[in-house]
């Protein structure tokens, strides 16, 4: 297991928010270029290259975002497990989280499901 941060990195819900508005306005983007198709003025292959190129940006600006927030929740993730199994162990109390005690069980239950 990674070292928990030594402190808290929130990613509040403006940051998701943000990358949802950011979504909303490709999307209004795309949804312009397909009307300009339906006046047949322009290439209509010019405009799909362009909607191409929109959600390929779309695409990899979304997964750097989300590949970022992420990290960070994961550290949160650990830093707010390394308090509660302080807390746990400090007022003795098991000190494994129900997703641990969830996949002990499944595994205890597949040994025995074998025999």
């Amino acid at each position: 297991m990674n070292a928990a941060p030594t402190k808290l990195l929130p990613v509040r819900y403006p940051v998701y928010h943000a990358i949802s508005e950011l979504n909303r306005s490709f999307e209004e983007t795309v949804q312009g270029l397909e009307h300009l198709m339906s006046f047949n003025i322009f290439h209509k292959d010019s405009l799909r290259g362009f909607q191409f190129m929109l959600e390929e940006i779309r695409a990899l600006a979304n997964e750097e975002l989300t590949n970022t927030a992420n990290e960070r929740e994961l550290g949160n993730s650990r830093y707010y497990e390394r308090l509660r199994r302080v807390y746990q162990a400090r007022n003795g109390m098991e000190t494994e989280s129900s997703e641990e005690n969830r996949k002990k069980r499944v595994k205890k239950n597949k040994r025995r499901l074998r025999k």
